[in-house]
Order: C-alpha cells, then structure tokens, then sequence
C-alpha cells in the first residue's frame, strides 16, 4: 500500500500548476477590488435606481468606517452597510471562483523533479 500518487492515479486536471499560488493570490486581489468597487455602484442602485444613478451621475464621494457614507448628492447613508458587505462578497465569490478555474488551466504543469 504506498501512499503517494503515481502518474497513472492522477487526472490531468489535478495536476499541480506552477506559480499557482502566486497566480492565485494576484487573482484573488485584483477579482476583490473589482467586486468591491462594482458594489459601491449596484449599492447606490439599489438605494436610488438605475435611471437616478445614471442621470445624476452618482458615487460615493466619503466611505468613513464607523459613520455614515456620503454620495455625491449630498445624502448621507448611515444603514445598509452589511448589505453592502454582503454583496461585495457575493460578486467576489463569483467573479474569483468561476474564472480562476480557467487561468488555473493556462498555467504550466510543474516539472517532475525525479531524481530516479
């Protein structure tokens, strides 16, 4: 009974990647501010709508942690933060998990170092 996978037992999908790590930490980063600065903008949708969003040409202007959060129109938004997380967090999940799979299989298998 040997314990450690030989060529034959494992999948070509499961095979280690090199520079997976790295690749998956720089993904990860740039995925979240994406995420997270799409959230600032579906948030104010979904406090204001779509039409007055695009018309008045809102943003956030101030995200203080602790205080209210100040729009472009001068509104001060002192609830909804969590749901805020929560949608930041979502779209990250989505955007991290689905298209990683795919950069997963672009990088170069690792090289077998047997010493034979």
């Amino acid at each position: 009974m040997n314990a450690t996978s030989t060529k034959a037992d494992s999948s070509p999908n499961s095979r280690p990647r090199r520079f997976e790590t790295l690749v998956g930490l720089g993904w990860g980063l740039l995925t979240f501010y994406a995420a997270y600065f799409l959230t600032h903008y579906l948030f104010l949708i979904h406090l204001y709508g779509f039409p007055r969003v695009r018309s008045e040409h809102l943003r956030f202007t101030a995200m203080p942690k602790g205080s209210s959060w100040i729009v472009s129109n001068g509104d001060r938004i002192t609830e909804g933060h969590f749901l805020h997380f929560v949608i930041s967090l979502v779209l990250w999940l989505a955007f991290f998990f689905v298209t990683y799979r795919f950069i997963y299989r672009l990088l170069p298998e690792k090289k077998d170092d047997d010493a034979g």
